[in-house]
């Protein structure tokens, strides 16, 4: 993210979730796109708490599969990225729910009908790594009004 003269922290960050088969052959891919743009203190508690997001991808019940999630800082050209065997992540139990009066992280939807969302994790600062196949996920549209 890219600080402004008023204090703002303005950006473009990419999701992606890509599923491989063992031999490596793309079988899924799901992401999108948030246009940030972010208040000193909405940023300073981001750098301490971290970011969720939540991606949804379907992948075979019975298979030797890998899920690798991608970050991609866009405003600066970094990734960060990921990759775990499915069998290891479909047993992981849901992150505990938020408590009462609280907010999931900035530009982060919870889950219909929950306050938090099932199937997010911590976002550590990208990294320049391998390069990522690019998705193109449906537009995301800007919240209109104030910085968040």
């Amino acid at each position: 993210l890219q600080p402004t003269p008023d204090g703002l922290h303005l950006g473009q960050i990419e999701f992606v979730a890509f599923l491989y088969d063992s031999d490596g052959v793309l079988l899924n891919a799901d992401g999108s796109t948030l246009n940030i743009q972010l208040k000193p203190e909405t940023y300073a508690s981001l750098r301490r708490q971290g970011m969720q997001f939540r991606i949804q991808i379907s992948a075979p019940a019975r298979s030797d599969t890998f899920l690798r999630v991608a970050v991609h800082d866009k405003t600066n050209d970094r990734y960060g990225v990921v990759e775990v065997p499915t069998s290891v992540v479909s047993r992981l139990a849901p992150p505990p729910t938020l408590p009462a009066g609280a907010r999931p992280a900035a530009g982060v939807p919870a889950a219909p009908g929950t306050t938090a969302s099932p199937a997010t994790a911590p976002v550590a600062a990208p990294t320049a790594g391998p390069a990522v196949p690019p998705v193109v996920p449906a537009p995301v549209p800007t919240p209109a009004g104030e910085p968040r």
